[in-house]
């Protein structure tokens, strides 16, 4: 029960991240990934989200993909 109520919380600060008006996309990533983190980046392009990844985040590994 502890687990689901762990997600729960975490499901209700997305939410009330993307429903509120301000944004602040390295805030809500840094309370989720709490942790090292490895980073999938299906259609990397030029690499903006792995560079703000890179900056803001603990990474682990990245694994990056351009179709």
């Amino acid at each position: 029960m502890s687990n689901l109520l762990k997600i729960f919380q975490r499901f209700d600060d997305i939410l009330s991240y993307l429903i509120s008006g301000t944004s602040n996309e390295r805030k809500l990533l840094k309370k989720i990934l709490k942790k090292r983190a490895i980073i999938v980046d299906i259609g990397a392009n030029v690499g903006d989200f792995i560079d703000f990844s890179l900056k803001n985040l603990k990474i682990k590994k990245i694994y990056a993909f351009e179709p």
